[in-house]
């Protein structure tokens, strides 16, 4: 057991200590940033992946066995939780299917939104709801 120090969660710079931390183990993992502008799309030449990070959420495409290397070198710099199939990134729900197109067999990935967007429109209800004038009228009415 280690005594607590100090903890970062809650700190003003606590993204920007996580970011140069990602930063930094991404990129010993042998990935580069796609462009500077971007700060979340990262390239590994040699491995032919594409990583998308988002504060802790970690998307990678490229192919298998690759990509299982490319985690193996990420997980020596960076503690990850175990890969999981992408099921879901930022909101959005992904399922993939196969289907029959012009007599071909074809793979592809539906991607859905509608819980995100009904939570976002049951917070925007409640808060107008809740959001009201001296006089007892909705601020938005």
């Amino acid at each position: 057991m280690v005594r607590l120090v100090r903890a970062l969660y809650g700190h003003p710079d606590s993204g920007g200590y996580w970011e140069q931390k990602c930063s930094e183990g991404v990129t010993a993992a042998g990935f580069t940033l796609v462009d500077e502008a971007f700060k979340s799309l990262w390239y590994n030449n040699e491995r032919d992946c594409l990583l998308m990070v988002y504060v802790d959420d970690f998307k990678m495409a490229g192919k298998l066995d690759q990509m299982k290397s490319a985690w193996k070198d990420i997980a020596r710099h960076i503690e990850l939780d175990e890969v999981a199939a992408l099921d879901h990134c930022l909101g959005c729900k992904h399922a993939r299917f196969e289907s029959i197109i012009d007599g071909k067999k074809v793979r592809g990935m539906e991607y859905n939104m509608v819980d995100y967007m009904q939570n976002c429109v049951d917070t925007y209800k409640h808060i107008v709801e809740n959001c009201q004038t001296k006089e007892g009228r909705h601020t938005f009415s």
